[in-house]
């Protein structure tokens, strides 16, 4: 027979009711709200999928060939132009970076994002350059290890830690703008 509440269930226990009533009873709990109880906590247990599956797509030896066509308000293109142009996209390429990000959970930089870390690699680089010469003249005059400023090193250690943490930061906001949220 259907349930008069859309909210109620109807379950035949069959040899099970009399322990599971003995044990509401037990806890000091009614059916009802000991089956809540534990399903509350089951379904907290599980994890949610997601509703599309995250998978690698490769720009490399792939062409964009297919295409996609819809249409927005007057005020959608307006507010998309904005966003797009504050973040140093074009309304096309910010589209596509959002769905490219939304698929893959990948990070999608813009020109100017890309141009900061080429920059920063570039003297991240350069320090690497300065303690291999530093690494040199220690190997060569062992002796005078203790010349060797530890300040120096403790500079270069900060400069690529400072380096890793921007290059951390932007891929995490990359990821974070990116992010659809209801």
């Amino acid at each position: 027979m259907p349930s008069a509440r859309p909210s109620q269930l109807t379950v035949d226990l069959g040899d099970l009711k009399e322990p599971w009533v003995e044990w509401c009873a037990q806890q000091q709990l009614t059916p009802s709200a000991a089956l809540r109880q534990l399903l509350r906590q089951t379904l907290q247990r599980v994890p949610r999928p997601r509703a599309t599956p995250h998978r690698s797509v490769s720009r490399r030896g792939e062409r964009a060939t297919r295409q996609i066509s819809f249409r927005l308000t007057p005020s959608e293109y307006v507010a998309l132009s904005a966003r797009a142009k504050t973040e140093g996209y074009r309304p096309t390429h910010w589209l596509i970076a959002l769905i490219r990000v939304q698929l893959t959970r990948q990070p999608s930089l813009s020109d100017p994002e890309r141009q900061a870390v080429a920059h920063s690699t570039k003297q991240l680089l350069a320090l690497g350059r300065n303690l291999n010469q530093i690494a040199r003249a220690v190997n060569k005059a062992p002796a005078q290890q203790a010349a060797v400023r530890l300040a120096l090193l403790s500079d270069l250690s900060t400069r690529i830690r400072t380096h890793v943490d921007q290059i951390t930061a932007l891929t995490r906001a990359s990821l974070e703008r990116w992010e659809l949220r209801p």
